[in-house]
């Protein structure tokens, strides 16, 4: 395993770390000051090896004990707020306005968080995350009810930390997670995905991190930036390019081995259009051994804090599991597809489908191959115009070529 050192300055050069150090201490937590809602605290988690993991923590100001919806990641949540204009903004004040106390943690290694960076690794990560969901459920604003929320890199910590079933977790609502991290994320159809392991590794995992520490820095927490410069960086890039095959480095980083272990409630939410995780979402909601629903949308990997539709499904399933509504969340059928959306910005669903499980009974499989030209085929006439691109199975004529818009409208017509 290759370290290195790494500073603030290998992602951005100096000038911009000079400009974000002075208006940080303004983009972290803002609604501290202009919201007189929320209570604002932030501070460490002790974790049961002695590591610390930084939080910030957003509550209603009414005294009381609330319930506690977590963002765990390794990415920036220790900077979550609710005027946030980053990935969870929107999110935050929703289940703020709706009674919850709203917490973010980073996971270890990366933040201002302590301990060696692994931020994939099931174990390590899953008993940090449940140290932190009983760390909350021992707080005195909290009524020792749990909930977490999140997509992606969000959504995997979700099920890291649901294997381990902490006692005051009481529902999860995890999205667009790739479920294999081998076969879905280092080499997709067994070759290497070169682009977005190191977009993934080297600029977006690691620089959120890094601009989640310069911010609690500016803000005023002086231990973090002593943690920051000690700190050894470990390159998931690396990593990955020295292990060209399945082994138990991936089994160790992945959910389909500890997913069976799951009983925590469960709304898993995909996008079908969303090509990185979308594979491994039938597989790991089939093995959840808890209640659970799935939510599969004509959307893509962003569609979980986009649509107004789909926050009010997860305020409602909360609500059933935190606070005991009786609201209906688990009525009906456990999937439900919405078959088409409407909107862009904020997506709401347009024509919904109810299923007991997928692939729906009375599905058509269709084989399909590639083909260099439309008439190269064995089976398909000479100079024929190709009535669709899926042609009969046959030896495969694999291309860079791919029909045209016209002829794909020729073909629907």
């Amino acid at each position: 395993m290759r370290k290195r050192a790494r500073t603030t300055g290998d992602s951005s050069a100096a000038l911009w770390s000079l400009i974000f150090t002075v208006v940080a201490a303004f983009l972290v937590f803002p609604a501290a000051v202009a919201d007189e809602r929320w209570v604002h605290n932030y501070g460490y988690v002790p974790v049961s090896d002695g590591a610390e993991l930084v939080y910030t923590l957003y509550r209603p100001t009414k005294a009381g004990k609330y319930p506690t919806l977590l963002i765990y990641n390794m990415y920036d949540a220790s900077t979550i707020a609710p005027d946030w204009n980053q990935t969870n903004s929107t999110e935050v004040t929703d289940y703020l306005e709706a009674g919850y106390a709203v917490m973010g943690a980073n996971a270890r290694g990366t933040g201002c968080s302590t301990g060696e960076p692994d931020p994939l690794h099931a174990e390590i990560v899953g008993r940090d995350g449940a140290d932190v969901v009983e760390w909350i459920a021992r707080q005195p604003w909290s009524d020792g009810g749990v909930g977490m929320f999140g997509h992606s890199g969000s959504g995997l910590t979700q099920l890291y930390v649901a294997a381990r079933n902490p006692k005051p977790l009481k529902a999860i609502i995890p999205g667009a997670f790739a479920a294999d991290i081998y076969r879905e994320v280092a080499s997709p159809g067994g070759i290497f995905n070169y682009a977005f392991i190191y977009m993934w590794s080297e600029k977006a995992q690691a620089e959120q991190s890094e601009r989640a520490a310069r911010a609690h820095i500016a803000a005023g927490d002086s231990g973090c930036a002593k943690r920051v410069a000690s700190r050894e960086y470990t390159s998931t890039w690396d990593q990955m390019r020295q292990r060209p095959l399945y082994d138990e480095w991936y089994k160790q980083r992945s959910v389909h081995p500890i997913a069976s272990k799951i009983r925590v409630p469960a709304l898993a939410v995909f996008g079908w259009q969303d090509q990185m995780v979308l594979s491994s979402a039938i597989r790991t909601f089939d093995q959840l051994q808890g209640p659970k629903r799935m939510l599969l949308a004509e959307a893509g990997h962003g569609f979980y804090i986009r649509s107004i539709e789909l926050r009010r499904e997860k305020i409602c399933f909360f609500n059933h599991w935190l606070r005991g509504d009786a609201n209906g969340a688990m009525d009906g059928k456990p999937i439900r597809v919405w078959l088409t959306m409407r909107g862009n910005l904020e997506p709401i669903p347009d024509r919904v489908l109810e299923v007991d499980r997928l692939p729906i009974e009375g599905t058509r499989w269709r084989k399909c191959i590639c083909q260099a030209t439309e008439s190269s085929h064995p089976k398909h006439p000479p100079n024929a115009p190709s009535p669709n691109i899926c042609i009969p199975p046959g030896p495969p004529t694999c291309s860079a070529k791919t029909p045209t818009r016209a002829s794909q409208r020729k073909s629907a017509d």
